[in-house]
């Protein structure tokens, strides 16, 4: 039975950066990420709770993110195209008919931009970046077959994910 899709409306978003270095190609970055949005449940879920508002949450996000960047050289020298990949977690927090509830959950990214720097240490970047979080691995199993010739182990994973693109 699918009773639909949460639909999250598109929002500004505030975020932070720290990196450090680690050769002049490479740095480690931790990324702090805050979206205030809101969200509407399907009708089918709204009319089974008896939600007020026609299934509207206040909906904020956080993500958190340990960030690896590889930076290319090109002939610009203070222009630094870029790849980035990172693990990390999203915590969302609802408020539904003045009900507060949090979860968190574990998610990663890919993207990758560009960093105009204005002087040594301080620049600007445009990024383009896929932040999917994984919110449920209901229905996954692991079974393995252990004696006679060997092992043999097969993994079933079924995720519910919640998918972002971020354009900063």
């Amino acid at each position: 039975i699918s009773l639909g899709s949460i639909r999250v409306d598109n929002s500004l978003n505030g975020s932070l950066a720290f990196a450090v270095n680690l050769n002049d190609l490479d740095a480690v970055e931790i990324f702090y990420q805050r979206q205030f949005t809101e969200a509407r449940l399907p009708s089918e879920i709204t009319a089974l709770l008896f939600l007020q508002d026609g299934g509207a949450i206040d909906l904020d996000v956080d993500q958190y993110r340990a960030n690896f960047i590889h930076h290319y050289k090109i002939p610009l020298r203070k222009t630094r195209p870029y790849v980035m990949a990172g693990l990390g977690a999203t915590t969302y927090y609802t408020r539904v008919n003045g009900d507060r509830d949090s979860g968190s959950f574990f998610s990663f990214s890919v993207g990758g931009g560009i960093k105009q720097f204005l002087t040594d240490h301080v620049g600007l970047r445009g990024e383009l970046r896929w932040g999917p979080t994984i919110v449920s691995t209901s229905g996954s199993d692991l079974l393995c077959q252990i004696g006679g010739i060997g092992t043999d182990c097969q993994v079933h994973l079924k995720l519910s994910w919640q998918q972002q693109v971020d354009i900063n």
